[in-house]
């Protein structure tokens, strides 16, 4: 299964089981479509709560928050504190949900998948290309997300005077690794969907070419069905943690041009210090525009792939010689094509395509001024007491 090509959706089983291990992903077994030790994983699922929770009383306890008061602006421990609070929140729902809810929805999915695969031919199709292979990249990504947090590590540690133990929790580095497993996922599956949009449009368009088009075009507009329907489903079942996940990337770019910001304006005698601080909010920075690319960009290419099948219906029915036998058969599916495309979206909120990305700028900025002016009456209260 290591070596199968994102066109057959078995290549994402270990990785599947690997998130099984966090909750994730729930305990499913999709030979015999059942939940596996089902009890097993409710507990599993609230002794993992109950340890996030445990473990942010404890960063509670032992004054962490109070420490970074004394070293930072309010502004910055207001913005950290609720990021903070959104990233929390993003664990806790992902394992409540992969233990009580998502289970059925992600067999259903599995179900469609690997459906269209047996019509599309691609069971058992193999990924030739190492750099291509789903796990080598997987591993890449792996590699530097732990030096990227191994750094960031590395700068609080010049900050604060802490024992690494207490700076883990603090950082809450566990709900870091949570969010990027999460954004892989995402971005697996959407990548796995445009793969198969793909497959489709290429057969769409060897269709086009026959004198006859209904009865096969019949069975590629319900594999566009089963494809619109994932789509759905996908979308109820991430929409929240997409949600928590870009409020937090806005957030880490505010924290991020903030704590810059003060950089530049602190005196020459404590630059020394927090250059690390200014380089761990750089590096920050580029992981969000990771984040925020792995989720916005590949769904505005799947949403592109689909409506391309939907113009490629459009030009089969122009072409069809008016009132032969196939006319109202291909005008009828190319109706329900353009009823079966459906758009990807955060729980109903908003759609996600790349609108997102300009309104995301603004906000930031919008925001980011505000925190400035913030910081302003901030230093003037420092400097008159």
């Amino acid at each position: 299964m290591y070596k199968l090509s994102v066109r057959d959706i078995n290549f994402i089983r270990p990785f599947y089981t690997y998130l099984n291990l966090f909750l994730i992903t729930p305990w499913n077994d999709f030979d015999e479509n059942t939940v596996l030790k089902l009890n097993v994983v409710k507990v599993y699922g609230c002794a993992l709560i109950v340890l996030k929770i445990s473990s942010i009383m404890y960063v509670g306890k032992i004054g962490i928050e109070r420490n970074l008061a004394e070293n930072m602006a309010v502004s910055q421990v207001i913005i950290i504190f609720v990021s903070q609070i959104i990233l929390v929140t993003l664990t806790i729902l992902t394992i409540f949900k992969s233990t009580f809810t998502d289970s059925a929805r992600w067999r259903l999915i599995f179900n469609n998948f690997q459906l269209i695969d047996k019509k599309l031919h691609n069971l058992g199709v193999v990924e030739l290309s190492i750099l291509e292979n789903f796990y080598t990249r997987c591993f890449i990504k792996h590699t530097v997300f732990f030096i990227f947090v191994g750094y960031i590590l590395y700068g609080w540690l010049q900050l604060i005077k802490s024992t690494f133990l207490k700076l883990v929790l603090a950082n809450t580095v566990s709900d870091f690794y949570y969010e990027f497993l999460i954004s892989v996922l995402i971005h697996t599956v959407v990548k796995a969907l445009k793969s198969r949009h793909q497959d489709l449009n290429i057969r769409l368009i060897y269709l086009s070419r026959k004198p006859t088009v209904a009865q096969e075009m019949r069975k590629v507009v319900l594999q566009y069905r089963l494809l619109g329907e994932t789509t759905e489903m996908f979308s109820s079942m991430f929409g929240y943690q997409i949600l928590l996940i870009i409020f937090h990337c806005g957030l880490v770019v505010i924290t991020s041009l903030n704590n810059c910001f003060l950089f530049l304006m602190a005196p020459n005698n404590h630059r020394q210090l927090t250059v690390y601080f200014f380089t761990c909010n750089l590096c920050m920075f580029m992981y969000i525009v990771w984040i925020l690319s792995t989720l916005i960009l590949p769904v505005e290419a799947t949403t592109q792939e689909s409506k391309t099948f939907k113009d490629l219906c459009y030009k089969i029915h122009e072409n069809v010689i008016n009132k032969s036998a196939e006319f109202q058969v291909v005008k009828k599916l190319t109706l329900r094509a353009e009823h079966f495309q459906r758009k990807f979206n955060a729980a109903g909120h908003f759609e996600i395509n790349k609108t997102l990305i300009f309104s995301f700028v603004g906000n930031v900025m919008t925001y980011f001024i505000v925190v400035v002016q913030l910081n302003g009456i901030d230093l003037f209260k420092r400097n008159t007491t």
